[in-house]
């Protein structure tokens, strides 16, 4: 998604020639840790070429088995538009098209098709999405600033009964104050990550519009080269009546988690999560990935203790683009 924060225990990002590599990577979203990795490389002039990823797996019980095609096909360096191809077993076709433009300071997309979340389906139409990069207030200060402006027409689908319901016009934009990494006990091995901010919602269809504020803390810890462990705090209120899409699971969230890298193929993680409003576990995820020599495969187990459910999950998926 676009408000994904890639944030290292390790060495800041560096430009090798046409490659920008970073170290010891850890990934979040909207402050929220997915999952870590040892380097995440990007070559800068793929952007020049059609690119062409298939990917195979089942996405639980809900949705089913799927194939998808990711294609994305440049129209300048900036500019480019892409389309996932997407059939499940169980939801059938559910494809989305987008336009992406990227700048220093900010970027643009449009968004027309299907989204998901916890196995509930959005149509949304005509969606656009403004994110302003994140910037330091002023040189010396460790506080950045970010935010985002959203756009479009929601309409949300329950596959279970095949019916669509109310359309509304939805608007959202939020702004962030985010600290850089603070290492902690002089080592580059144990970093906290806060960020505070604030979220507007509004509905055409109910003419309110609804506030959050947002509080998120991660504290990562490195533990040996194979290792690593993070524990987290978020708080974030729903701010929309209508839609589930972006909003969060719970008003306040603890969520620790530990991983395991044996080797440059295997990766192992345990991620627990706790409703601290309902002093309850909300739900437990496991998850393996294996990569191979071009492509990896993925499993994820998520033990649902809030909803008395579980979900297994399986993806096929290339490492590399194919060109063309």
């Amino acid at each position: 998604r676009d408000d994904v924060e890639s944030r290292g225990l390790g060495d800041v990002y560096k430009r090798q020639q046409e490659k920008m590599i970073a170290r010891d990577v850890q990934v979040f979203i909207r402050g929220v840790h997915v999952y870590s990795r040892d380097s995440w490389v990007n070559t800068l002039n793929d952007d020049h070429k059609t690119r062409i990823m298939p990917r195979i797996g089942y996405d639980g019980k809900d949705n089913g088995s799927y194939v998808k095609l990711d294609v994305q096909v440049p129209v300048t360096d900036k500019t480019s538009v892409g389309t996932m191809q997407t059939r499940y077993s169980k939801v059938g076709y559910k494809p989305y098209y987008y336009l992406s433009h990227d700048e220093r300071n900010f970027s643009v997309k449009y968004f027309h098709g299907w989204d998901e979340d916890d196995d509930t389906w959005y149509k949304k139409q005509n969606t656009w999405r403004f994110n302003y990069k994140n910037h330091h207030i002023i040189d010396g200060l460790p506080l950045s600033y970010s935010g985002y402006f959203e756009y479009g027409l929601w309409n949300k689908w329950n596959p279970k009964n095949g019916k669509s319901g109310p359309k509304s016009w939805h608007k959202e934009y939020a702004v962030y104050l985010n600290h850089d990494p603070i290492y902690l006990f002089n080592s580059k091995n144990t970093v906290l990550n806060l960020t505070v901010g604030k979220k507007w919602v509004n509905e055409s269809l109910t003419g309110d519009t609804v506030s959050t504020d947002m509080y998120y803390a991660t504290l990562g810890q490195k533990l040996g080269a194979k290792w690593r462990t993070w524990v987290g705090y978020y708080h974030e209120n729903k701010t929309s009546r209508l839609f589930d899409l972006g909003q969060p699971d719970m008003d306040r969230e603890l969520r620790n988690g530990i991983s395991y890298s044996p080797d440059a193929r295997n990766y192992f993680s345990v991620i627990n999560r706790y409703d601290l409003d309902l002093n309850q576990n909300y739900e437990t995820i496991y998850s393996w990935r294996h990569k191979f020599c071009c492509w990896a495969l993925e499993f994820t187990y998520e033990d649902e203790q809030k909803e008395n459910d579980n979900s297994f999950k399986v993806k096929y998926y290339f490492l590399s683009l194919i060109h063309i």
